[in-house]
């Protein structure tokens, strides 16, 4: 396994060949992957996550949970039509 200090060479050399602006816009995407694609997983299990939205809906009037029914159960734009060609 490579140690840290040779990755950190290797980076440093690959930056120096870019321009301002690349390495500008090379700094971004780095910042963007440690955010998003190689933070740790949440401390949330996915039943949790679930049930943080659970009862959102219990709250809703009759004619709001009426509507919300109407949408839900809307079919797509061709419903069941059979297509003749």
């Amino acid at each position: 396994m490579a140690s840290k200090s040779l990755y950190e060479g290797e980076l440093l050399a690959e930056l120096q060949e870019l321009s301002e602006a690349e390495q500008a816009k090379l700094l971004k995407l780095i910042r963007f992957l440690k955010e998003e694609i190689l933070q740790e997983s949440s401390d949330l299990s996915d039943k949790a996550v679930i049930l943080r939205h659970a009862g959102l809906l219990a709250g809703l009037s009759p004619e709001a949970e009426q509507r919300f029914m109407q949408a839900v159960s809307r079919r797509t734009l061709f419903g069941n039509r059979q297509i003749r060609l």
